[in-house]
């Protein structure tokens, strides 16, 4: 929290605790508008903390409105600050301000005609009854239009949520002002839907942790037996496990507010989709020792964005329920620093919610103290991977599955899902050592090294066939991959003659306006066969495969690409 960020805190709390007493939360949920607190937040510029000056509001940054939105949850505030944020932010966008009148948000069917008549429902819109405004989304024959529409002119059925606030149903057949109207696209309604599910975590992260303050309060107050409550076991516990829930929601809120400072990982992947793009792919490091003992791979300073990965399972999964056929992949997973049976779950899983294959790109790593921080010996990492992925193999594959290793040892269980795709999800190796060649010709479906092995000319891949050929297995039984190729045709077209069929690129960390332009240019290029964003949003890699694709007995293999082409569209 920054200092202005403080002032803001400070500000808002002793204003609140002036503001929202009991006496005015009782008549709030007995109907009437808490305009008083309203009124204030108008005067102070809290309700519009992040908006552009030039839009009407205070110029700060998005986090000090969510700050505002978590700060008056925990006072109880019943006023509508999280819709008109999103309202603010969906009309600064079309270079719009929203004035100072109590704005709500509206998810329903609705309609504009040609003559911009709208008409149609929305249920449950909260506060909808004292707001002077609503901002919807509404469908015309020349495609969606954001509206901004006079409550006055709806009619409304006043409707109580369980908790006593506004959950009011509203109706619209009127003519709305064509300077209210806006061209947006097809994913209005995501905008609108996604940041109102975000900012309702943050008021239950403010409220929880007003309710553990409480609870906390009156156990010290309150005494039984000569005693206060707070000394008997019972009460304890009970404390310590609301606790943890109030940590696990203001983690989640801490993660909420810093997604709000880049572009958004779903709207990423939609892009990717909608240019024809095939996977995304994130990264892992669960977390970063401050030691920094261990240099980066590189030789460089660590990389900013390392500090800040997203689980990747848990984004990947996010990715895979807003896109339709998008393809989704780790590069790379830290397997040794990950239970294999909870592991082999969690991939199974992600496969069939995609509908596969998730492609499973993973690594030893090179970080040893945050290794040893999972309890796993550097210098033996390679030996836990192996038995890793050779037990999740077991547990994909077998209904009764056992392993009996040195660093894995279970004996016959049930793990379900199984992975949708045959043998499992395709696991591909991220790295290029000594010892690479034989690790992938064993246990393998696909090789995925930085571009700089190209430094070796055609030696690596000699040395892989060898490594293939001493198990009687080809070089065409594996999936060609590479991350970190430079932009540049020559060396892409010299790679996908000697067989790499998924090159991965880099993009810098950058805003929307420079990456989606970049997406253009490499979604345009026909012999491009796959793009990397390492990195730019929370360790996110975007890759498209436009190799023909199909699972075969596990194995991800892809066919060649077309004569002359480089590639065949996916």
């Amino acid at each position: 929290m920054n200092e202005q960020q403080r002032l803001i805190k400070d500000t808002l709390n002793r204003l609140l605790t002036d503001l929202c007493t009991p006496h005015v939360i009782e008549k709030s949920e007995g109907g009437e508008f808490a305009a008083e607190v309203w009124q204030a937040l108008t005067d102070t510029g809290l309700t519009t903390a992040s908006i552009a000056v030039d839009a009407g509001g205070s110029g700060g940054a998005a986090d000090d409105s969510l700050l505002v939105i978590r700060e008056a949850a925990r006072h109880a505030a019943p006023v509508p600050l999280a819709e008109y944020f999103i309202a603010a932010l969906m009309l600064a966008d079309h270079g719009t301000s929203i004035g100072s009148d109590a704005t709500t948000v509206a998810l329903g069917d609705f309609n504009l005609d040609g003559v911009n008549r709208l008409t149609g429902t929305a249920e449950n819109v909260a506060f909808a009854r004292w707001c002077g405004q609503v901002v919807l989304v509404a469908n015309s024959v020349a495609g969606p239009r954001l509206c901004r529409a006079d409550l006055a002119d709806a009619k409304i059925e006043s409707r109580n949520s369980a908790a006593g606030e506004p959950r009011d149903t509203l109706t619209f057949d009127t003519v709305v002002n064509a300077n209210n109207i806006h061209e947006t696209d097809e994913r209005a309604n995501d905008t609108l839907r996604l940041p109102g599910a975000a900012t309702r975590c943050l008021m239950m992260a403010g409220a929880l942790e007003s309710i553990l303050e409480m609870s906390v309060q009156h156990s010290n107050a309150r005494v039984q037996f000569g005693r206060p409550i707070s000394r008997f076991q019972a009460i304890q516990q009970q404390l310590a496990v609301l606790a943890g829930e109030v940590t696990a929601s203001m983690t989640a809120g801490d993660a909420i507010r810093a997604s709000f400072h880049e572009r958004n990982s779903l709207d990423i992947a939609m892009a990717l989709e909608e240019r024809g793009l095939d996977s995304v792919f994130f990264t892992e490091h669960s977390h970063i020792p401050t030691s920094r003992r261990t240099p980066h791979m590189s030789g460089k300073p660590l990389p900013k964005e390392y500090l800040h990965l997203y689980d990747p399972f848990v984004a990947l999964t996010a990715c895979a329920a807003v896109t339709q056929r998008l393809k989704v992949g780790t590069g790379i997973c830290l397997v040794v620093e990950r239970d294999p049976i909870t592991l082999a779950k969690e991939a199974a899983s992600l496969d069939r919610l995609s509908n596969g294959p998730f492609i499973f790109g993973i690594g030893g790593g090179w970080n040893a103290e945050e290794m040893e921080n999972h309890g796993v010996d550097f210098a033996r990492r390679w030996k836990v991977v192996r038995e890793k992925v050779l037990a999740m193999r077991e547990l994909w594959t077998r209904d009764e599955a056992k392993f009996h290793g040195e660093f894995v040892d279970f004996d016959p269980v049930w793990s379900y899902p199984k992975p949708v795709t045959p043998g499992g999800p395709p696991v591909w190796m991220g790295a290029s050592s000594n010892w690479s060649y034989d690790r992938i010709a064993e246990y393998f479906d696909g090789w995925l090294p930085l571009a700089a092995i190209a430094d070796q000319g055609e030696e690596h891949l000699a040395r892989l066939r060898s490594a293939l050929k001493n198990l009687r297995r080809e070089l065409s039984d594996i999936t060609l991959a590479m991350i970190a190729v430079p932009p540049d045709e020559a060396f892409v077209e010299s790679q996908v003659e000697q067989g790499f069929s998924h090159l991965l690129f880099h993009l810098p960390t950058a805003t929307e306006d420079v990456i989606l332009p970049m997406l253009d240019t490499y979604a345009d290029w026909d012999w491009v066969l796959g793009v990397n964003l390492h990195g730019v949003i929370n360790g996110m890699q975007v890759f498209t495969n436009r190799v023909i694709a199909h699972g075969e007995g596990g194995h991800f293999v892809n066919t060649a690409p077309a004569p002359g082409t480089g590639a065949f569209r996916a």
